[in-house]
């Protein structure tokens, strides 16, 4: 699989609904990494930071939507998960129905700025 060129090019990939699902993330993560540049780590959108590290990724899957902190460990900081939300390593699930509220987007930012040391 070729990974695509750009967050655009990723969306593109995707039903019109799921894109602007998506493409709402994109736009929400953004605005807590405002000094990241948009970047396709591991064929998935990311937000890679001036040092060097992704602070997160995201991805679209059948069922659900995925965020990545790019770091096994960022998500053991997060305990109280919205119903229906499920992590497990490295991995935030999301159903297609659900929105990450923007404080959740927030503090795994912050964990994972803390493991980068950024």
């Amino acid at each position: 699989m070729t990974a695509p060129a750009d967050h655009d090019a990723y969306l593109a990939t995707l039903p019109p609904d799921r894109a602007a699902c998506l493409n709402d993330l994109r736009r929400r993560i953004a605005a807590q990494v405002p000094d990241a540049v948009e970047v396709i780590s591991y064929a998935m959108p990311g937000f890679r930071l001036p040092g060097g590290k992704v602070v997160m990724g995201y991805a679209a899957w059948k069922a659900h939507y995925a965020i990545y902190p790019h770091s096994g460990s960022t998500l053991a900081g997060v305990s109280d998960l919205p119903d229906g939300m499920t992590a497990q390593g490295g991995t935030l699930r999301v159903p297609w129905d659900l929105s990450v509220p923007d404080d959740l987007i927030s503090r795994i930012v912050a964990l994972r700025r803390a493991e980068i040391g950024s």
